[in-house]
């Protein structure tokens, strides 16, 4: 896994996120992680939700994260 995918899954660690529950980021971290956002979606790591800039952690995603720590 990418040094900036390593970034996005430490916030959802920093934030003590479980599996699909919602997480929204700030537009700051959106944009300046658009790429690993994108690239952790088709992994299927994140999914988007229907709200701007939110996403939540799949099981896999979870795993990462836990990983991690």
């Amino acid at each position: 896994m990418a040094n900036s995918e390593d970034k996005v899954l430490a916030i959802f660690r920093l934030y003590d996120v479980t599996p699909y529950q919602m997480l929204c980021l700030d537009r700051t971290a959106r944009t300046e992680l658009k790429g690993p956002i994108d690239r952790l979606v088709k992994k299927g790591f994140l999914v988007r939700e229907r709200r701007q800039d939110a996403y939540h952690l799949t099981r896999a995603g979870y795993a990462a994260v836990r990983q991690g720590k």
